[in-house]
């Protein structure tokens, strides 16, 4: 073991001993100055600012912009072999001493490779010793030392894999709030949850088609919607799942509760659609007559005779298909539109419950195939056709395009079955209209104009909008 005395010791007397040479040895330490001149002799210290050499006459001292480049002589790996001879390889501080020595600026440069071996036997003693990991060109990554070069790929790999985690957790967050948005249109609850939560009710509603009626009909509802017939409970679910999203999406840009239910005159609140075979018409009728709504005699004679579905409408919010043509959705849409423009408004007119009911078709299947008149060349054109296009919005802007649209005044005193094509077409692009900014945010207000005005578009259209029946029409003519 020796101390940093003793270090000096020995490099003054290997000075000493080489002093015959030392002053004309072949490769001494070379200063080249600036101004042409050089001096030789032996570095001893140096730093950012100066270098100090020991030459035949002394210390010099030369400021570092004086010196245009150092040449060195491997004089200090010499001076090593001989302290590393006697160093105590199982003494480290002993050891950390002589490596202290190897890092001097003066001489690291030389000494690189000794450093490097004195570092390895530092760490067989102490395995955490920084300074010597640091010579090593080590660095510490959770609790183990690795080269730089393995550091930054495990660096590199940490901030990819943390980068992964981060966008993982961002999507998962954009999820829950997606999810948390749909299940706020659909109630705040889960589909699967509604309908468990009334299968109480459902089952008791079957075994009471069965038992009175013979119908072995599937019964499904959530809040609002409640579907029955010959479908399956996959089916059904997706019914339940759209009338939800429609309900939901309809008091959200009204500017309603999202889940509230319109229906205020239904059982339980609920819209009822039944989905049934041609041939149970007559059973179904008189099970919803006195069940959920009344049916004039009339009405019922003539539903009977006819054959056809019974659309849904703000008294009864119950209403019924025939199963069979591959429209069921659109149907679907198109009772819930009637229904519930019907139960926010009362007495809305025909015009107006089919124009909401094609808004709602169009905006929420894509397509309106199913029509409450029977008088529409259009109904025919598109039920025969490309039931996946929308022909009514193709027939609206061609209308549009060419002037050709109805007024809106023979809106108002049309009946249903009156409807032709062209009527059809301005009714939704009337409601088209008002569903949109900024009439929009005035919709509900119009429909309690209406009520109060028994029903009168034009007078509601100049009490909530200001507008007269030809301003409207001038407007739809811009959609």
């Amino acid at each position: 073991m020796f101390s940093i005395p003793l270090a000096a010791r020995i490099l003054a007397l290997f000075l000493l001993l080489s002093s015959s040479s030392l002053f004309g040895m072949p490769e001494p330490d070379v200063i080249h100055l600036k101004e042409g001149a050089k001096v030789e002799g032996r570095i001893l210290r140096e730093n950012e600012k100066e270098v100090v050499i020991l030459t035949s006459t002394g210390e010099i001292t030369f400021a570092r912009e004086r010196i245009r480049k150092i040449d060195r002589c491997p004089w200090a790996v010499d001076v090593f072999e001989k302290m590393w001879s006697q160093v105590d390889r199982k003494d480290e501080k002993a050891l950390l001493e002589l490596l202290d020595w190897c890092l001097d600026p003066a001489r690291a440069p030389q000494l690189r490779a000794q450093a490097r071996k004195v570092a390895r036997r530092i760490v067989r003693l102490d395995r955490d010793n920084e300074k010597a990991r640091k010579v090593l060109g080590q660095v510490k990554y959770k609790n183990r030392w690795v080269s730089k070069r393995v550091y930054r790929e495990l660096k590199e790999k940490e901030k990819a894999l943390a980068a992964e985690e981060a966008a993982q957790a961002e999507a998962e967050r954009k999820a829950r709030q997606e999810e948390k948005a749909r299940l706020a249109l659909i109630g705040g609850v889960p589909i699967s949850k509604q309908v468990e939560e009334n299968a109480k009710v459902d089952r008791a509603e079957e075994e009471l088609l069965r038992s009175k009626l013979g119908l072995d009909y599937t019964v499904r509802s959530s809040r609002r919607i409640s579907v029955k017939g010959v479908l399956d409970p996959e089916q059904a679910a997706i019914f339940l799942k759209l009338g939800e999203r429609i309900c939901g999406t309809l008091n959200k840009d009204l500017g309603l509760p999202v889940a509230s239910s319109p229906f205020r005159n239904a059982k339980y609140h609920r819209l009822h659609l039944f989905f049934i075979r041609k041939d149970q018409i007559e059973k179904v009728l008189h099970y919803i007559d006195g069940t959920y709504t009344r049916y004039t005699p009339d009405f019922m004679k003539f539903s009977i005779r006819r054959g056809g579905g019974v659309a849904s409408d703000g008294d009864g919010c119950v209403g019924f298909q025939i199963q069979g043509d591959g429209n069921d959705e659109d149907v679907f849409c198109h009772y819930l539109g009637h229904a519930y423009v019907e139960s926010l408004g009362g007495n809305v007119g025909h015009w107006f419950t089919e124009g909401f009911a094609l808004y709602c078709s169009i905006r929420f299947h894509g397509n309106a195939v199913h029509l409450c008149t029977t008088r529409s060349r259009y109904a025919q054109n598109v039920t025969e056709g490309d039931k996946k296009s929308a022909a009514l919005v193709v027939a609206f802007r061609e209308l549009q395009k060419m002037k050709r649209l109805p007024p809106v005044r023979a809106l108002f005193r049309k009946h249903m079955n009156r409807l032709d094509e062209k009527d059809l077409a301005k009714c939704w692009g009337v409601v088209k209209l008002f569903m949109s900014a900024p009439y929009r945010a005035k919709f509900l207000k119009y429909l309690q104009a209406l009520r109060y005005a028994g029903g009168k578009h034009e007078k509601a259209l100049q009490t909530v909008y200001n507008l007269t029946p030809e301003q409207l029409d001038d407007l739809v003519y811009k959609l």
